[in-house]
Formats: C-alpha cells, sequence, structure tokens
C-alpha cells in the first residue's frame, strides 16, 4: 500500500508560485483595512513576495522574510508618498490615492 502511495506522490511537484492574502503591515503605526492579495514566488533559493496593484516586492529565503520585506517596502513608500503628495507624478499619485484607501494610520 504505502509503494502505491508513494509511486502516486513522487511526481507531484511543489507549486512554484500561488497568491496569499496578507492583513497587516507587521507594523505598529498602519494597519491594512482590508486583505491584499499576494503572489508568492519561488525561485532557486529565494522566495519573492510580490503585490502587483503597485509593483512592489520583497525577498527572503523563507516566507515570512519575504512578506516582512514586502511590508516593509509598502510602509517606505507610503511614507515617501505622503512627504511628496505636492510633487507627485500620474503613476505616483494615482498609487497614493489608492494606498490611502487600503492603508490607514493608527491612532495610538
Amino acid at each position: 500500500m504505502m509503494e502505491m502511495i508513494y509511486s502516486k506522490t513522487e511526481h507531484l511537484v511543489a507549486p512554484q508560485s500561488y497568491t496569499i492574502f496578507i492583513q497587516n503591515l507587521r507594523h505598529p503605526s498602519y494597519h491594512l483595512r482590508c486583505p491584499i492579495p499576494i503572489l508568492i514566488e519561488y525561485n532557486d533559493d529565494v522566495i519573492i513576495a510580490t503585490y502587483h496593484d503597485i509593483d512592489m516586492y520583497g525577498t527572503g529565503v523563507d516566507m515570512q522574510e519575504a512578506l516582512s520585506d514586502l511590508c516593509a517596502a509598502i510602509v517606505e513608500y507610503f511614507e515617501t508618498l505622503k512627504d511628496d503628495e505636492g510633487n507627485l507624478g500620474l503613476l505616483t499619485s494615482r498609487h497614493y490615492a489608492f494606498l490611502k484607501q487600503i492603508i490607514e494610520e493608527n491612532q495610538d
């Protein structure tokens, strides 16, 4: 029986990419108003976490590190856009408007 199970599963390969939803930015000053989809990809020894709506990504040796890197990049981008709000171009203005809809500053 075990040989039969092994022979049926030996050819299965882990998916190279899949989508998950995150519910927080792992930052004390900000939180997400709704979950956002993140594409997780395996590329050799590196995991890539991508948020396509604003073309941001993070990398790491495991999924948690890649997600932390991505969340830090999103927060840094949001803060940069917020600081430069009066000088944004068309694309960055759209990104900022979008991020303001999904990110809320904590009032603590």
